[in-house]
């Protein structure tokens, strides 16, 4: 059953000790039932599965199955083998994840993938990801599978994707099965990590970064007995597009003025405190 679990902090750039790692969603296709009830959505192509896939896979692009081999494992499978030979196009897509909590940080998907058969007819896959919405045209490539081991998902080894890109973002994922005349392809253990960095945050009110909305220059004043020791400048993306050291306890300046019009953070460091201020360029 997939698992949404709610980050209330994430911080970035303290030291390693403060480092933990959180999961941010999870599917392991623990029972027999409907992935649109999981709040997946399916695409489905015009191709008719072949023999008995037909009572599975006609009318589902991706179910939840127990395989004899994989008992008593559940696995989410798509099938390539119809009765005219043609691409097939079974896309399976995640919920929305938001990884709205990790601006900068590091972040991480993790699956398992197997066949059901040998070459020429073990199955692969496009792994793609929206930052957007479900539509089909939404999506780009992440990953192209090109040897799925025909053993049972226990014994494979975990496809790691680095998503640290969309950090900032709501996404989603997609498995999209366009093999020609294969057999099957089955996924589990669907991961989403996160790196987060626990630690204490400083007054809002100790420093002072004005103007904001701002035009050019951003100017950091106000300092309450804090000295700082960096600061990073992250985009809405959660890509980072500015930073430094620092050894600073009084006023000083970033200018901006290269910067688009848009939303930015601005993340203040000391020793062992932190202030993330959200930053209007205009």
């Amino acid at each position: 059953m997939k698992k949404l679990v709610l980050l209330i902090v994430a911080i970035f750039g303290v030291s390693q000790n403060n480092i933990a790692q959180t999961t941010i969603y999870s599917e392991e296709f623990l029972e027999l039932t409907n992935l649109n009830a999981l709040g997946w959505t399916l695409y489905n192509d015009s191709n008719t599965p072949f023999g008995t896939y037909q009572a599975t896979f006609l009318n589902e692009s991706w179910g939840i199955i127990e395989w004899n081999n994989e008992s008593p494992n559940y696995v989410a499978s798509s099938t390539s083998w119809f009765t005219s030979v043609a691409p097939a196009d079974r896309w399976m897509i995640t919920p929305a994840i938001d990884l709205s909590a990790y601006f900068g940080g590091t972040v991480s998907l993790s699956f398992k993938a197997r066949a059901h058969d040998v070459p020429p007819f073990a199955d692969n896959f496009d792994l793609k990801i929206s930052s957007t919405d479900t539509a089909k045209s939404s999506f780009v490539n992440l990953y192209t599978s090109t040897s799925n081991p025909n053993i049972p998902i226990s014994q494979t080894t975990p496809t790691i994707i680095d998503l640290s890109n969309y950090t900032g973002e709501t996404i989603y994922l997609a498995w999209v099965n366009n093999y020609t005349n294969g057999n099957l392809v089955s996924i589990d253990n669907i991961e989403v990590t996160g790196i987060t960095l626990s630690t204490e945050s400083f007054s809002a009110d100790s420093i002072l970064v004005s103007p904001n909305p701002v035009s050019d220059v951003l100017s950091i004043s106000n300092f309450k007995n804090i000295k700082l020791s960096s600061y990073v400048l992250i985009e809405n993306n959660g890509r980072i597009i500015k930073e430094s050291s620092l050894n600073v306890d009084s006023n000083f300046t970033i200018n901006v003025s290269d910067l688009s019009n848009g939303i930015y953070f601005l993340k203040l460091v000391s020793e062992n405190q932190t202030l993330t201020k959200k930053i209007i360029k205009n």
